[in-house]
């Protein structure tokens, strides 16, 4: 006995993913490798400059913790409408 495929209930689960990733790149991606180029840069000033090298460094973290603070509370990298959801004819 075999069984039409037609007859057999199904359901289809699309998902979308549709994300500017542009708009990551430029807010989380460049900023973080420029500050790291930047702090790496300091470790070949030489050791009279070390006042200087531990405030960049120290600046440096500060601003990459306020940046993945402020990322990590963003809602638009979770969309809640990205799956659609629809019965198979």
């Amino acid at each position: 006995m075999e069984i039409e495929a037609e007859k057999i209930p199904s359901l289809v689960v699309e998902i979308d993913f549709g994300r500017r990733i542009l708009t990551h790149v430029l807010t989380t991606y460049l900023p973080t490798v420029l500050l790291c180029i930047i702090c790496f840069s300091t470790t070949h000033f030489k050791p009279f400059f070390f006042e200087a090298i531990v405030t960049v460094n120290l600046t440096a973290l500060l601003v990459l913790a306020t940046m993945f603070i402020s990322i990590s509370n963003r809602q638009e990298f979770f969309p809640q409408n990205c799956m659609h959801v629809r019965k198979k004819k």
